[in-house]
């Protein structure tokens, strides 16, 4: 019933893999029914992989680093976001994007493929 709406949703792309506890007991399948339709480019996912995760970067440069202007559902992987992070890190001494979250590891948008 509610449980397989929800696992077509996230399976094509319309919805996001999200678990409260106490109820996370398809947290998990959940999670890689998502990744699978980010790299399917299903759904709301289909723009994003064709769309540079920068409004307007540098020459060379991963991603724009002059302001806040990306979160973690504007990158298609981890890797391309850590790209950015590790860059404007680098750059301007912060992370800028705020795409570390509140446990400030250097290990940003951990939720992506």
């Amino acid at each position: 019933g509610d449980v397989y709406k929800r696992q077509v949703l996230v399976r094509d792309g319309w919805a996001e893999s999200v678990g409260f506890a106490p109820d996370t007991s398809f947290f998990e399948a959940f999670n890689v029914l998502e990744a699978e339709a980010r790299a399917a480019n299903a759904g709301c996912h289909a723009q994003a992989a064709f769309d540079s995760p920068a409004p307007n970067p540098p020459a060379g440069a991963p991603c724009d680093c002059s302001d806040n202007l990306y979160n973690c559902g504007d990158f298609a992987t981890q890797l391309t976001a850590q790209t950015c992070y590790d860059f404007c890190f680098a750059d301007v001494g912060n992370d800028v994007h705020q795409l570390d979250g509140e446990d400030g590891d250097g290990f940003v948008c951990e939720t992506l493929p």
